[in-house]
């Protein structure tokens, strides 16, 4: 994306989305672009705003550390999402994530000196957790069992 759509706030890097999607909406072109490039596009972004946060984390914390990363939908732009990366010394408990961010997925790295990050697991949104719970079957084993821990199951967000 352009850099004229590009700040920097509160010492965390941002895109102004809405701002692009109308620019580029106004221009009225056709553009060809295939949905293998964009999500090739979208991992490599991914993967250098992952090794940005941890080399945040690097100068605040010593190693091992973890980055957060939390990924929600634009509602107003369809196909818009937007990803947050936020180094934290200590591990979040799968609970405490879904508590405080249930209308994100979430996912957890761990930032090991000389390692790189290491993908420690994925957590579904609020909606989808819902959707995991009524429809069990459909999941993956180790997303339904999790899903179905006693402790999770207790959480207000599940009701």
């Amino acid at each position: 994306m352009d850099d004229k759509y590009a700040y920097n706030r509160f010492g965390s890097k941002a895109t102004r989305v809405g701002q692009a999607v109308y620019d580029i909406l106004a221009k009225g072109e056709n553009i060809n672009v295939t949905a293998e490039d964009i999500s090739e596009n979208n991992q490599q972004k991914y993967i250098a705003e992952l090794n940005i946060a941890a080399d945040r984390g690097r100068k605040m914390y010593q190693s091992p550390f973890y980055v957060v990363v939390l990924f929600n939908n634009e509602p107003s732009l369809i196909n818009v999402g937007r990803l947050r990366f936020f180094p934290r010394q200590t591990e979040p408990t799968k609970e405490v994530l879904m508590m405080i961010f249930p209308y994100f997925h979430k996912d957890l790295w761990k930032i090991e000196e000389n390692v790189g990050p290491i993908y420690q697991y994925t957590l579904p949104s609020l909606e989808n957790f819902r959707e995991i719970l009524k429809n069990k079957n459909s999941y993956a084993e180790d997303l339904s069992k999790w899903t179905a821990e006693p402790k999770i199951v207790k959480l207000p967000i599940t009701k």
